[in-house]
């Protein structure tokens, strides 16, 4: 991915994707991870794949309005994503476990795929990784995934399972995340990073670590 962080970073600097639409901006992007040779995006899900935060969970009654800011950028890159071998996933510290049994609250795999549905996005993604690593920290907890240890702390763990799951390399994802933490620590894992720097994912909004 070294010509991702050159020719992604020169985008940055010279604000490429501010000259260009959603959709163009979408297929730029795109291409050049088609051309560097990512096979995996994983997405945060809370202020990166939509504006606002869940706070982990939602009453899908009361906080319609945080299901329905999926970005435009994001709609754009799942659509573009369509026709391109890149595979999607959404990496995200909010846990179902958190909320497990309550009548109203929904999060993780749910919560997710409610907020394409409210969002009107069809996107294809293979599938939500919902953890938040201090709820794996017990071994009654943490052997359910078949570990030996509590949970590593940021999204080492998402990112772990997507090559199992997947077949694919550390160095084959990109994630894109509003933590920082969660940025330095992958890009030490040697996942390419990019961080959110606005409300959302947006392409003219995004540094590269």
């Amino acid at each position: 991915m070294d010509k991702f962080h050159q020719c992604m970073q020169s985008y940055i600097t010279n604000k490429e994707f501010h000259k260009l639409s959603s959709a163009e901006g979408a297929d730029k992007f795109i291409t050049l991870l088609e051309e560097c040779g990512c096979k995996f995006i994983a997405f945060d899900f809370d202020a990166t794949m939509i504006e606002l935060h869940s706070g982990g969970y939602i009453d899908p009654e009361i906080d319609r309005k945080v299901l329905e800011s999926l970005t435009a950028d994001f709609k754009s890159v799942a659509e573009r994503l369509k026709n391109s071998p890149i595979q999607m996933a959404v990496v995200t510290y909010s846990d179902a476990v958190h909320v497990e049994g309550h009548p109203r609250y929904i999060s993780g795999d749910r919560m997710v795929r409610l907020a394409l549905k409210y969002s009107n996005c069809d996107a294809d993604i293979k599938k939500v990784y919902a953890y938040y690593p201090r709820f794996w920290d017990t071994p009654k907890m943490y052997k359910k995934l078949g570990l030996d240890a509590p949970m590593p702390l940021f999204k080492e763990f998402h990112l772990r399972s997507i090559c199992t799951d997947f077949n694919v390399k550390l160095d084959e994802i990109i994630l894109i995340d509003d933590d920082i933490n969660n940025c330095v620590n992958a890009k030490q894992i040697g996942v390419t990073t990019l961080h959110v720097t606005g409300d959302g994912f947006k392409l003219k909004e995004l540094s590269l670590l």
